[in-house]
């Protein structure tokens, strides 16, 4: 063997150079076809750069829906807020409105306890209930003695049942008044639900009374409903005029004593001499 090289060595080595050749190729553009996909670091700066640049200037307009959608949440916000104005203002008034009422109520109430209004229809109750019973002569008394403070009976309607009212009629200086009485009878306590009406029927004013042994004087009383009106002077004059005629027969009750001893020891004068009964 010799240190030449023959024709097919020539041969054998000129296509090992065209393999290595057609590989490097490959290589070559396969590496500069992934340097093209990846941006470079100066790319990559001067994209960060232009975008904070574009964050920084004046916004962009806003899309229709955008709009949509604010216009919707400004409106929104109007109306609650008028709402939240509207039930504030509504609270307030009623409770201005609440506490002028609480103070209407306690006047009412305090003068009609002040001048006995529930003694009154009480009294009235009782006092002509039992005119329909009593003979000729006794309703004739009666009837004088209601007339001494304004009061003319006419009608008296006795309950059928017991969940029926008695319904008396009557006249109190010439106009027409209807008491409604229901007695009531709750856990062992009796007491009058009593309602006065005008001549129309209209409610006037309704007390609860419970009369104590005597009858003369009420225990517990209590206005549950009472319409302020020309009536109501009409029944506390009424009231004075009660208690004036009541007045004045205990005095004349405590004065019969006087009379009977003034006819006992009367002054007689006969002539110039003067002597007493005894005599």
């Amino acid at each position: 063997m010799t240190g030449t090289l023959t024709e097919t060595d020539y041969t054998v080595m000129l296509v090992l150079l065209l393999l290595l050749s057609a590989v490097g190729l490959v290589w070559l553009g396969a590496f500069l076809q992934k340097r093209n996909e990846r941006p470079s670091g100066e790319s990559i700066k001067a994209e960060k750069s232009a975008n904070n640049g574009a964050s920084s200037g004046p916004p962009l307009p806003p899309t229709s829906a955008e709009q949509i959608v604010k216009r919707m949440e400004q409106h929104l916000s109007d109306l609650q807020r008028q709402l939240n104005m509207d039930l504030a203002q509504l609270q307030a008034s009623m409770k201005a409105d609440r506490a002028d009422t609480e103070r209407h109520v306690v006047r009412v109430r305090e003068m009609a306890s002040e001048h006995k209004l529930s003694l009154t229809l009480f009294e009235l109750f009782e006092s002509l209930k039992t005119l329909p019973k009593k003979t000729q002569d006794a309703q004739a008394i009666d009837r004088a003695w209601h007339g001494q403070v304004g009061i003319e009976p006419d009608d008296v309607l006795l309950p059928s049942e017991d969940s029926d009212p008695w319904k008396i009629y009557f006249k109190l200086e010439g106009i027409w008044y209807l008491l409604r009485v229901l007695e009531r009878k709750y856990s062992r306590i009796d007491y009058y639900e009593i309602s006065l009406h005008d001549e129309d029927g209209r409610l006037l004013a309704e007390v609860r009374a419970r009369p104590d042994v005597s009858r003369a004087k009420l225990d517990k009383e209590f206005v549950s409903s009472l319409h302020v009106g020309p009536w109501l002077s009409e029944f506390i004059a009424l009231r004075l005029r009660m208690d004036h005629r009541l007045q004045r027969t205990l005095m004349e009750a405590a004065s019969r004593d006087v009379d009977a001893m003034k006819r006992s020891f009367r002054i007689l004068q006969v002539g110039k001499k003067v002597e007493t009964a005894s005599d």
